[in-house]
This record gives structure tokens, C-alpha cells and sequence, in this order.
């Protein structure tokens, strides 16, 4: 589950109804998310919570591209979508990894359809 908007974290520990950290270690769920405060405000220990570093845009597009392409750049129409996805995930690679493992082989349109769908659910 790769999960960044905090109305939706706030649901799943609402929906768990026991203290976050608990709930997420025995499940393996593991969050993520910029908001560092909502994790606390959930008393999630310090302990638990790691600060990631990001990917620059080159380091980004090269690992995201050997997921989805296993190759090292898009190419053709693929280019465009796939800066659309590096803006969405914004260097997080937990982000690339799914998205580019999801996208792998799939057409054009298929693209097209799950960005527009991301768009929709994100706040960005």
C-alpha cells in the first residue's frame, strides 16, 4: 500500500482502531507520507518513523525507467507520460517501484488512463 494523502491515512487508522504502530506491524503496512505531524498526532513513536532521502529527476527517470521499460530512458510517446509520472511521485522510489512495476507493458492509452486517475485522487 503506498499511500500519501493524509485524509486516507487518518481513515486507515480510524478503521484499525487500535494505535497505529501496532496495527501497522502486525499487518506489514508500511506508510508513507511528508506529513511527519500526522504520524505523531497518531502516536507513532519516533523510533518508527525514518526520513527518506528523494531522488533528483535524472536519478529518478534512470530507476523508474528500468522498472518500467527495463532500459534506461522512455522512449516515444512514453517520454511525456513518464515525466508525468516522476512529477507525481516527486522522487520518493517506493513510488517509482510500483508505478513503473504497474505500468510495465501496457499501452499508451492504459498510461494515460491510470495518470488521470492519480491526478484526480491527489492533492498535488
Amino acid at each position: 500500500m503506498v499511500e500519501d494523502r493524509s485524509d486516507r491515512i487518518l481513515t486507515l487508522f480510524t478503521t484499525l482502531k487500535v494505535a497505529p504502530i501496532m496495527a501497522a506491524a502486525a499487518a506489514g503496512i508500511l506508510i508513507t507520507t511528508r506529513d511527519r505531524q500526522l504520524l505523531v498526532a497518531h502516536e507513532v513513536d519516533e523510533e518508527h518513523i525514518l526520513d527518506l532521502d528523494v531522488l533528483n529527476n535524472d536519478e529518478a527517470l534512470q530507476f523508474f525507467s528500468v522498472k518500467a521499460f527495463k532500459s534506461h530512458r522512455p522512449v516515444g510517446d512514453y517520454v511525456e507520460l513518464s515525466e508525468r509520472v516522476l512529477k507525481y511521485a516527486d522522487g520518493l522510489s517506493l513510488a517509482l517501484k510500483v508505478l513503473g512495476s504497474f505500468l510495465i507493458g501496457r499501452s499508451v492509452d492504459l498510461w494515460r488512463s491510470a495518470l488521470e486517475r492519480l491526478k484526480e485522487r491527489s492533492f498535488k
